[in-house]
């Protein structure tokens, strides 16, 4: 058996961020003390983790929750980005957690998020929703440049209902955006280097009913002689909503869209080659990464990461440096334990280079990983009571 085991600021404004950092005693012999105003409970688990091997950071801001993020390859620094108090929000964060420069949009006063984040060529990108002040919710895109200034910013909806999940940088240096819609649908639609619409999919509408029920989570690109959008989602069945795999050309063309597993489960996070994908689905207490050979073949070979006792629940997944998959989750025990994992695993899930517990605070929340140049990363989350960011370095 294999086992895997936030205080308001103007609207628009930019607030500068606390945290508590704790660095290994490996590391670098010192253990700084968290500020005051957080709880003795807090400080003694940060001293008990503070031995376990890697980096832990606890921002001390509260209600902020970190939904995405990813490394900045010029800098190193961890491009991050989620819900502040529910409004929008983005940050550039040192690697020991310091807030180098932070964003919190309130839209039109309703509920809103971040759920992605990109490096493009020429800066980054945040994708999310945003709720109207008639509660219509539209799906939001901003585009920043490397000061993490605002390019351009676009809201997107069709027939309302509107969230952007995933965003992928296709082989021009524009974006393709993917998400989901009212009513247990999804869209795909990629985009101009000014926001404008090239072309686009809902799911419930612009595809004779061939993909209803598909939410879409995650887009990857390739190009080459193969230039294509490959979507990861779920669609619901009969019988249960099942890991789906969709294929689009970079000219709007719908090609097929492919079961990924009989039993009950999502997919999100991709790892293209030429013809083939790797791809972290959940299946029942697994998370299970298999190879696929895009829509011809649902299943080549897989791994399965298990952990005795607990319901290992998929973060997200980040292609590694080095062309592996980096695998983020959480093990959720019986009798409440919640225990961050991590795994590495071949590109062609043909084995496990390694898994580990990471260390993290009691009610952590893996919201995925984020890959650095050094062939590991940061698994990166939140707690909860109270709501806290945190990143945790993996090897």
């Amino acid at each position: 058996m294999t086992s895997v085991h936030a205080e308001r600021s103007p609207k628009g404004g930019v607030e500068a961020g606390r945290l508590t950092p704790v660095r290994t005693p490996f590391d670098s012999g010192l253990l700084r003390r968290p500020p005051l105003r957080v709880n003795g409970g807090v400080i003694a688990a940060l001293l008990l983790l503070a031995a376990c091997g890697n980096d832990l950071v606890i921002g001390v801001e509260r209600q902020i929750q970190v939904r995405a993020a990813v490394v900045d390859p010029a800098t190193g620094d961890l491009l991050q980005a989620g819900s502040r108090r529910g409004d929008l929000w983005y940050a550039r964060v040192k690697p020991d957690g310091s807030i180098v420069r932070e964003q919190r949009v309130d839209f039109e006063g309703g509920e809103d998020a971040v759920n992605a984040v990109v490096v493009m060529p020429s800066g980054w990108a945040v994708a999310g929703y945003a709720t109207r002040a008639d509660g219509r919710r539209t799906a939001w895109v901003r585009v920043l440049d490397t000061s993490d200034g605002e390019v351009w910013t676009k809201t997107y909806d069709q027939n309302g209902g509107w969230e952007a999940q995933g965003l992928a940088v296709d082989p021009v240096g524009t974006l393709v955006v993917t998400g989901t819609e009212a009513a247990g649908h999804g869209f795909v639609q990629r985009l101009d280097e000014t926001g404008g619409v090239r072309w686009k999919y809902s799911t419930n509408t612009d595809l004779q009913g061939m993909v209803t029920n598909l939410r879409i989570f995650s887009a990857a690109t390739i190009g080459q002689s193969v230039q294509r959008v490959v979507t990861a989602g779920e669609r619901a069945f009969s019988d249960g909503v099942k890991p789906e795999l969709s294929q689009w050309s970079l000219m709007g063309d719908f090609y097929d869209s492919l079961r990924l597993d009989m039993s009950p489960g999502t997919s999100r996070g991709l790892l293209l080659d030429l013809d083939e994908a790797t791809v972290c689905t959940q299946r029942g207490d697994d998370v299970v990464v298999r190879r696929s050979k895009w829509i011809k073949v649902p299943e080549v070979r897989h791994v399965v990461l298990h952990v005795d006792g607990a319901k290992l629940e998929l973060g997200g997944c980040a292609p590694a440096s080095d062309g592996d998959m980096l695998v983020g989750a959480t093990a959720v025990f019986s009798d409440g334990r919640r225990v961050a994992r991590a795994a590495k695993v071949e590109r062609t899930a043909a084995s496990i280079r390694w898994e580990k517990d990471v260390s993290a605070p009691d009610t952590v929340t893996v919201a995925g990983v984020a890959a650095d140049a050094t062939g590991g990363g940061y698994l990166y989350g939140h707690t909860e009571e109270p709501l806290r960011r945190w990143t945790a370095k993996i090897l």
